[in-house]
């Protein structure tokens, strides 16, 4: 009796002990066990901001300007090899002109290995400034004090990135941008014929090209 007894208490305990070890949670691959260079590569959404410095390359008659540059970039990595972003750059210019240049971009980027990339760029950007050097007198040979348009803007750049870890990477970029903005005014010619003041209309139009290279440092997210 007792030797039955004790068999079937040993099955009892044997049957709960299955049956805890089925409901145990089961050991699961954390997260950080996944290599971070094989994290950024996979598609997904991507935002950055980079804050740079620019110095525009510009000859007559466009006016010298360097500008602090503040930029959003918002993409979505579509391979391990490529993505496609929106930028929104500020430039605040000063130098020789002061004012305020922005852009938006349309940019396809290939990245060649986990850290570096290449990137162009093409959209619209929008010029506001105005010389601080003016001092020309309205001539034939006249320039413009200010500039107020738009006009399609293309860029290139080359960035390293630092992957800190799964969520975040940063570094350094070196970006060139053109813009050839159309610039127009009109200004009032006072003449004296005798005792009689004509006013006349004078039309100018120059064309200012940016041309500028400038130094980012960016701070990307997954």
């Amino acid at each position: 009796m007792s030797l039955r007894l004790g068999a079937v208490c040993s099955l009892v305990l044997a049957s709960t002990s299955a049956a805890f070890a089925s409901d145990s949670p089961k050991a699961r691959i954390s997260d950080d066990l996944i290599d971070k260079h094989q994290a950024w590569r996979e598609p997904g959404f991507r935002l950055a901001l980079s804050f740079g410095y620019e110095t525009n390359l510009a000859s007559p008659p466009t006016p010298a300007s360097t500008s602090w540059v503040p930029s959003l970039h918002v993409g979505w990595r579509l391979t391990d090899r490529f993505s496609l972003s929106s930028t929104l750059r500020y430039s605040v210019m000063g130098g020789s002109l002061s004012g305020l240049r922005f852009s938006g971009t349309l940019e396809p980027t290939w990245h060649i290995t986990d850290g570096f990339a290449v990137t162009g760029g093409l959209g619209y950007g929008v010029l506001m400034g105005s010389r601080t050097d003016y001092y020309t007198e309205i001539t034939d040979n006249a320039v413009l004090s200010a500039c107020d348009d738009g006009a399609l803007v293309a860029l290139a750049r080359v960035t390293y990135l630092f992957r800190v870890g799964h969520l975040f990477a940063t570094g350094p970029a070196l970006q060139l941008d053109s813009q050839w903005t159309s610039c127009t005014d009109t200004y009032e010619s006072y003449e004296w014929y005798g005792d009689e003041e004509r006013v006349t209309e004078v039309a100018l139009q120059d064309w200012w090209w940016h041309k500028t290279i400038g130094v980012l440092w960016v701070f990307a997210w997954r």
